[in-house]
């Protein structure tokens, strides 16, 4: 499995995989081309060839230590293979050498499997409210 930075060329293949993925929540296109040309210096890609297997799609704020998870996914046939994992040690990797100290992301209560992954890769947690909605924020340093 090969990671790399995301690419506007990727696009079409990330839109793709987030309709695949139920768990994911599709957005407008200009959302996912903002991340492919502005912010693909911590949004990153996994492929199997040509094969895009999994994203992740973050951030590091301006002026902030922390950065931002928005969405991670990896195609079903792609699962326990270590690829989110994999995908988060190199947007750790890329937040801290943008100077970041943590990094963190949100996911909501019934999401199991993502709670149970979160937790087993050492990420604490704090209940939260978005948008009025009740969500679990996890965070952890690097």
């Amino acid at each position: 499995m090969n990671i790399q930075p995301l690419k506007e060329s990727d696009l079409p293949a990330v839109i793709e995989l987030i309709d695949q993925c139920e768990e994911l929540t599709m957005e407008r296109g200009s959302i996912y081309w903002i991340f492919g040309r502005f912010l693909n210096k911590t949004s990153f890609v996994a492929k199997d060839g040509d094969q895009i297997a999994g994203i992740l799609l973050g951030l590091l704020p301006a002026g902030e230590d922390t950065g931002f998870i928005h969405e991670l996914g990896v195609l079903e046939k792609y699962r326990k293979q270590g690829i989110a994992t994999a995908l988060i040690d190199h947007f750790a990797e890329a937040v801290k050498s943008l100077g970041g100290e943590r990094i963190a992301l949100t996911t909501l209560h019934n999401n199991e499997r993502a709670v149970q992954f979160y937790e087993n890769r050492g990420f604490a947690s704090k209940e939260i409210t978005k948008l009025g909605q009740p969500r679990i924020w996890y965070y952890r340093a690097i």
